[in-house]
């Protein structure tokens, strides 16, 4: 019966659709099961306020390293993130404002980075998820780094 059938038609064309086209199809399709994986997860929910979904990264020219990951996912020298693994005896930052130190915290709020702070990041998550690759924040994000490993040396000495 197979070898009926397949005498039928022995040259199968595949010229309906074009290749370039079927991979573009395939790769909406799975991207759109990408962001919908990540949008509709309950992890990551520090990532999704600067990152709100796969179609925004990739319009974004992110080049992460390893000081920029550990802001992205707020997992890092953060007191938020330690007291949590039991490192630190508090999640609170040693800031006047005494919030739980997270890193929007840092970029936002805490007043010990204000002489580093842009001005336009008043409106972070917003600044972040535009502008997260300039030179502005890869600066603020190095210092506030840099000042928590040097606050992290000193707490162990």
């Amino acid at each position: 019966m197979a070898k009926i059938v397949a005498s039928y038609n022995p040259n199968i064309t595949y010229d309906a659709l074009p290749i370039s086209r079927g991979k573009r199809i395939l790769e909406d399709y799975y991207a759109g099961m990408w962001n919908t994986t990540y949008t509709n997860s309950e992890k990551g929910p520090h990532t999704k306020t600067l990152i709100p979904s796969m179609f925004h990264r990739k319009t974004q020219t992110l080049w992460p390293n390893y000081v920029l990951t550990q802001f992205l996912t707020n997992h890092g020298c953060f007191h938020s993130y330690l007291h949590k693994r039991t490192k630190a005896s508090s999640p609170l930052c040693s800031c006047p404002e005494m919030e739980e130190q997270t890193a929007l915290h840092l970029l936002k709020d805490c007043s010990l980075f204000t002489k580093f702070r842009p001005v336009a990041f008043q409106t972070l998550p917003q600044i972040m998820q535009h502008r997260i690759n300039t030179k502005a924040v890869s600066s603020l994000i190095n210092n506030i780094y840099c000042m928590l490993q040097q606050q992290s040396l000193s707490d162990q000495l």
